[in-house]
């Protein structure tokens, strides 16, 4: 506690708000949330990085509390391995080398602001992301940079970043590679500028080198201040003396002194007023995302809802593959050339397409079905439908004309749901909505 108080106090407070959460939103489908954690609206409720509610609803404390908060209980352990392993010794290094004791907490704002505010500002197709993870690896970043040859293997340091940012970046989808990635660069950028960071920051008084070594009082002086030996007594002159008595010293002092309140007052104002107003006026993030459900997965729509079952998009093996109607209940996966895996989602994609062509209301006209596909296996879904031509793309209804919400149905695979909206330009009035 006593050589790294802010690695520790992080921790504690990154530990307490991460499990307040898990205890009050539980744990939902791996699917949703692979480092098992909370689901989207969970991780929305405790102020996870949603650019779209900082633009448009002016939630800017997410700038803040983002930077306290893990999407999962795998996450939470690759955050308590950075901190005790990794980053207790760079506040220790930093508060042993440099003279203001507030450099390493100055030096992980920059970072955090620098994250968030990059993040807010990418490509509209970015939904929502926990900032905690980001953030260490920047400040293991900095670490690298300012100590590069206290470590023994640097290199290896190197790669188990990159590493742990293929990793989280492709499994864990709250914690966006732009995140990461702003802040592994803007890590060795703060470092440079460790030293006259340093210089700018409160902390203790300069000691004059020149007098470093002496006693407190002095025993040399000039022969125009020579003692009064007429008196048996001698005069000697303190430090505080010479430094009273020397204008340019003082001037050089208050110098320093406004320069550090300038510059404080300038970060806190910044971080404070200037990034959040900037973020709200310049950044454009996808509408969309104002519902957090939506963060947690991809949109998908099409149009083309009753050419879904035919045999030209689906593949002839469905007849090995036995599930019952409405996509619900247990299903049995025979055996069949190629990848297991591919071949378990390439059926499971065919069963929801063939489920989706399904019309159990012939009095209702779909003209327009949008559904979320889980971060995880979306890649797998878009290689399933791609393969097979299938007319699905990215997007929503709204966004091809379609006002008029007609009903949802759900798709059931195993222990996961997917809802589906159905939408229409008109409907019966008497039919079910």
């Amino acid at each position: 506690w006593e050589d790294h108080p802010v690695v520790t106090g992080y921790a504690l407070c990154l530990t307490l708000y991460f499990w307040f959460m898990v205890i009050h939103e539980g744990f939902c489908n791996p699917m949703n949330n692979p480092s098992l954690g909370p689901n989207a609206v969970g991780l929305s409720k405790y102020g996870i990085n949603n650019p779209s509610l900082i633009v448009y609803k002016h939630q800017w404390y997410r700038l803040f509390t983002s930077n306290f908060l893990v999407s999962g209980v795998l996450t939470f352990a690759l955050s308590m391995v950075y901190l005790w392993h990794r980053l207790r010794h760079l506040e220790r290094r930093m508060s042993n080398d440099f003279d203001s004791p507030w450099l390493f907490v100055t030096a992980a704002t920059i970072i955090a602001a620098t994250t968030n505010s990059v993040y807010c500002w990418a490509s509209k197709q970015q939904g929502a992301s926990c900032t905690a993870i980001p953030l260490l690896m920047g400040l293991q970043a900095c670490h690298l940079t300012l100590y590069w040859n206290s470590f023994v293997r640097p290199y290896l340091s190197i790669a188990a970043i990159v590493l742990d940012f293929v990793i989280v970046a492709i499994f864990f989808p709250f914690n966006s590679w732009v995140m990461m990635l702003t802040a592994i660069v803007s890590g060795p950028i703060v470092a440079r500028a460790a030293r006259k960071i340093d210089g700018l920051l409160p902390g203790p008084l300069e000691v004059d080198h020149n007098m470093k070594n002496t006693d407190t009082f002095s025993t040399t002086f000039d022969q125009s201040e020579k003692a009064d030996m007429d008196d048996g007594q001698v005069s000697y002159e303190t430090m505080e003396d010479r430094r009273a008595s020397c204008p340019d010293r003082n001037r050089v002092r208050r110098r320093k002194f406004m320069m550090k309140v300038v510059f404080c007052t300038s970060l806190l104002v910044t971080i404070v007023l200037v990034v959040p107003l900037f973020i709200t006026l310049v950044a454009s993030p996808n509408k969309v995302y104002v519902e957090p459900f939506y963060t947690g997965c991809k949109l998908f729509y099409t149009e083309d809802i009753d050419d879904l079952s035919a045999s030209s998009y689906l593949s002839n093996d469905d007849q090995n593959y036995e599930g019952n109607e409405g996509g619900g209940g247990e299903r049995r996966l025979l055996e069949s050339d190629g990848n297991a895996v591919g071949s378990f989602f390439e059926r499971q994609s065919n069963s929801f397409l063939r489920w989706l062509g399904e019309n159990e209301h012939d009095d209702l006209d779909f003209q327009c079905a949008a559904f979320c596909i889980p971060h995880l296996i979306t890649p797998m879904f878009k290689h399933a439908t791609k393969r097979k031509g299938v007319p699905i793309h990215k997007g929503t209804c709204q966004d091809q004309g379609y006002s008029s919400k007609i009903l949802d149905k759900t798709f059931s695979a195993f222990s996961y749901s997917l809802d589906v909206e159905l939408y229409g330009s008109t409907y019966d009035d008497g039919g079910d909505n």
